[in-house]
């Protein structure tokens, strides 16, 4: 209901902004010209229903003068069929159904890694609000869209035993992400490493190799057999590739300063709630939870650094945390880690207090739809201004602004305002990793045979230990 009126109030209050209407573009391309040639829709102006301007092309000329386009066609192939019944109505309310799913496989990945009903609940209602989940579920980005193909790959890969159709479904959500988005191809090799692994490690490989990899490989396949007909490339993204656009262009200290800490798009400054996920970290370390750090790591690490040395760069893109969303949702486990460990009520009220803060950002620019879309270095961020002056307090003040052209240097205010930042975050995960002493109960260990076991270690719990309640009651 709440996913739905924000997508209402977006639809009434203003035109779609940034990549919203070129990815609508290209869905005009599928369903009206049925082709991937999106210049006949600008030359045509048949934007003009929802975006009553001009608009700039979204196309870049190959070494033949061939136009390719920056984006790919795996969300508007998805949502073309309701766009042809509702229009943009139509496909925001795909977007609104993709983050509602993600909500339910946040909770759902929560209790298959021990995780208490409570504090699975809870922090999946957290990240359903007061992350890029609520931003990103009535905008038409594909990281939205990525979230959900990569969560549900990463919850099959942690499970030990799988039926056929997960494993299936598992294969076709990482063979699918490159289609979304050229930058995804990141996620789905490393995970689909893992899956390899999973399979391997699993007691039934008879037909498990064939479910696992058979439809992944015929998507990637099909994506480069689409890219070579079509566009004369096997780049995942066409036109990115024609620009020159890629990774490793800037420092990856810079890169992920301005990913994490930017005012305008970095996710501490936007979703607070992602600093008990810091915390977390730290806190499942203790209770031999190696394996699925190394798999969330494996997987997440290297698209990070990739991203944040990107060579288009304002400290990411508009909305908030674009670059970063699609892995969001992978660090609710430490979120709830954080929770389930400390086991206290003042725990839970920072959350939702974070949690609240996060979701008044998002909320005001779906009243106030210009305040979340920046192309550019700007001024402190709109939506933290308004409600600065509501509060009376100078939030935007207070943070870094990172979003600078990749050739200018960072002031040496705003690179003291991002050490500061980040030493206060180390200090208070420190402090709570020093100070709070847990039973091991409070969040039992894994056993995800996922890699060869070590020696001597932890004995897993029984499953209904691990899906009990936490000992003692909250003080």
């Amino acid at each position: 209901m709440v996913y739905t009126l924000a997508a209402r109030l977006r639809l009434v209050n203003g035109i779609p902004q940034g990549d919203e209407p070129h990815y609508l573009i290209s869905t005009i391309a599928l369903a009206q010209y049925h082709t991937f040639d999106i210049s006949v829709v600008y030359d045509n102006r048949d934007y003009v229903s929802f975006f009553p301007m001009d608009i700039d092309r979204h196309l870049s000329p190959d070494e033949n003068g061939q136009m390719l386009p920056w984006h790919n066609f795996g969300a508007p192939l998805l949502w073309v069929p309701f766009f042809l019944l509702w229009g943009r109505a139509g496909a925001t309310g795909f977007m609104v159904v993709v983050a509602v799913l993600t909500v339910l496989n946040v909770f759902w990945f929560l209790r298959e890694l021990g995780i208490v009903r409570p504090y699975a609940t809870l922090t999946a209602g957290l990240f359903a609000f007061g992350t890029t989940i609520y931003v990103y579920s009535n905008s038409l980005f594909t990281e939205s869209l990525g979230a959900l193909l990569l969560l549900y790959a990463m919850r099959v890969i942690c499970r030990r035993v799988n039926s056929s159709a997960s494993l299936c479904l598992a294969s076709l959500s990482l063979g699918y992400l490159p289609w979304v988005n050229g930058r995804f191809l990141a996620l789905s090799l490393p995970a689909a490493l893992l899956l390899l692994l999973r399979v391997r490690r699993s007691d039934n490989r008879n037909w498990a190799y064939l479910w696992a990899f058979g439809p992944m490989l015929l998507l990637l396949g099909a994506l480069e057999a689409v890219n070579y007909f079509v566009f004369d490339t096997l780049h995942p993204s066409p036109g990115n590739g024609v620009k020159g656009v890629g990774p490793l262009e800037i420092s990856a200290i810079r890169g992920l300063a301005g990913l994490w800490f930017d005012r305008e798009f970095g996710l501490f400054p936007n979703f607070p709630i992602l600093i008990f996920a810091v915390i977390g970290i730290g806190l499942g370390i203790p209770w031999v939870r190696w394996q699925l750090d190394v798999a969330l790591g494996f997987v997440v690490i290297p698209y990070v650094l990739a991203t944040a040395t990107y060579s288009e760069w304002w400290a990411g893109y508009s909305p908030p945390g674009r670059y970063l969303a699609v892995v969001v949702p992978l660090l609710a486990f430490y979120v709830a880690v954080t929770l389930q460990r400390i086991h206290h009520w003042l725990a839970v009220l920072l959350a939702v207090l974070t949690g609240l803060i996060g979701f008044a950002f998002a909320f005001s620019t779906d009243i106030f739809p210009g305040d979340r879309f920046h192309s550019s270095p700007s001024p402190p961020s709109q939506a933290m201004s308004n409600l600065g002056r509501l509060l009376d307090i100078p939030i935007a003040e207070y943070l870094p602004g990172l979003s600078l052209a990749k050739d200018n240097p960072i002031p040496t205010n705003e690179a003291m305002l991002t050490v500061g930042w980040g030493l206060a975050i180390a200090l208070i995960a420190a402090t709570v990793w020093v100070f709070e002493k847990a039973p091991a109960v409070r969040v039992p260990p894994l056993d995800l045979r996922l890699f060869p076991t070590l020696a001597r270690r932890r004995r897993t719990p029984p499953a209904s230990q691990a899906d009990s309640e936490p000992a003692t009651q909250p003080r």
